[in-house]
């Protein structure tokens, strides 16, 4: 039986120095949640959440 299950050796390299496991989050970052657009647009309230927001709610420091 093939342990490989038939994926030639250079791509199994190739996928293990490409992926690899995450890194765990660290305690203190923050819940990414963002803004609740069903509460409508309160502009004061919507910029209060930019930091838990998307892309910038975890790269970000």
């Amino acid at each position: 039986m093939d342990p490989n299950n038939g994926i030639h050796p250079s791509v199994l390299r190739a996928w293990s120095n490409a992926v690899s496991d995450s890194d765990p989050d660290p305690e203190d970052r923050p819940k990414v949640k963002g803004y609740d657009f069903n509460e409508g647009v309160h502009y004061e309230q919507m910029f209060k959440t930019l930091s838990t927001s998307g892309f910038q709610a975890t790269h970000l420091g």
